[in-house]
This record gives C-alpha cells, sequence and structure tokens, in this order.
C-alpha cells in the first residue's frame, strides 16, 4: 500500500472527496492542529526573539 498525504481544505476537499469514492479509494481525513498552549509558547518566544530577548550560543560551547 502507498500512503499520499494531501493538505487542502474547503471546496478542493470536497472534491478530492468525490473523487476517491468515485474511484473506490480508501482514505482517512485528519484534523492535525498544534495543542494550543505549544502555539502560544511558539508565538511568545517569536516575539521575545523579535524584541531582543534571545542570544546566541557558540555550538562549541553547547558540547563541553
Amino acid at each position: 500500500m502507498t500512503t499520499i498525504i494531501v493538505q487542502t481544505e474547503g471546496e478542493k476537499m470536497e472534491a478530492l472527496r468525490a473523487f476517491l469514492n468515485a474511484l473506490k479509494i480508501s482514505f482517512e481525513i485528519t484534523n492535525d492542529e498544534y495543542d494550543a498552549d505549544f502555539v502560544k509558547k511558539i508565538q511568545e518566544s517569536e516575539e521575545d526573539f523579535k524584541e531582543g530577548r534571545s542570544r546566541k550560543l557558540n555550538l562549541d560551547d553547547v558540547w563541553k
């Protein structure tokens, strides 16, 4: 079996669903969304970076 991952929504999703049903191809629909707390942390981190609240690390210092 081969897996194809398609990312679409709205009318395109309905057309794709109809197409797959017409060809009798089995498919699975999932709505993978990120956890709201995770998204908030990422957005806060991006804002911190924009505001200069970050620091650079030398890669050699990381592995000491």
